[in-house]
């Protein structure tokens, strides 16, 4: 589709269509990347401007096909993945991040995914016994662009259900012991 042809879109920037379709893309192709992540990697494209965009896309191909176009949302353990391996996290660090993540979807956490996968690696962190998986709060913020406090505060939320998140973890810890 050649949006810039049709005169659809009365944004700003270019830059932003570009963005909205790179995010769109990466829904679909259940590749999880946040409109934040997108955004950084644009031309001083914001937030707010590529979520436009992408709002004014999928109507466009919405109204074209006649039928509802599904956009994927991002859950926790698409990016806990990611996140643990950027920040050089053990396998089975890894596993337990992802199977806390499959966990935490049972909850009612009404928290956005990337706080909640943040949190989730916190908490790992916290009761690890193996120093690679000691990773400190700043560096978790760094990975996930997160501020220590949206953490903190996830983490009280999700903090009373630690032991059954991690759950797996903790049985693997107490066998290598």
């Amino acid at each position: 589709m050649k949006a810039n042809d049709l005169k659809l879109f009365n944004i700003r920037k270019k830059h932003s269509v570009c963005a909205a379709c790179l995010y769109i893309a990466c829904r679909q192709a259940n590749k999880a990347r946040t409109i934040k992540e997108i955004c950084t990697v644009t031309n001083g494209v914001t937030k707010k401007e590529v979520s436009r965009a992408k709002d004014l896309l999928v109507q466009h191909i919405e109204e074209k096909k006649g039928e509802s176009m599904e956009i994927n949302s991002v859950r926790p353990r698409d990016l806990v993945r990611r996140f643990c391996s950027t920040l050089g996290m053990s396998n089975k660090a890894i596993q337990a991040a992802e199977e806390a993540a499959n966990r935490v979807e049972r909850l009612d956490i009404r928290r956005n995914a990337i706080s909640v996968a943040g949190t989730i690696i916190y908490l790992i962190s916290e009761s690890s016994i193996e120093p690679r998986d000691k990773v400190a709060i700043k560096d978790i913020c760094l990975v996930a662009g997160l501020t220590e406090i949206t953490i903190r505060y996830c983490h009280r939320e999700l903090c009373g259900y630690a032991s059954w998140l991690l759950e797996t973890y903790s049985t693997a810890k107490k066998k290598q012991m």
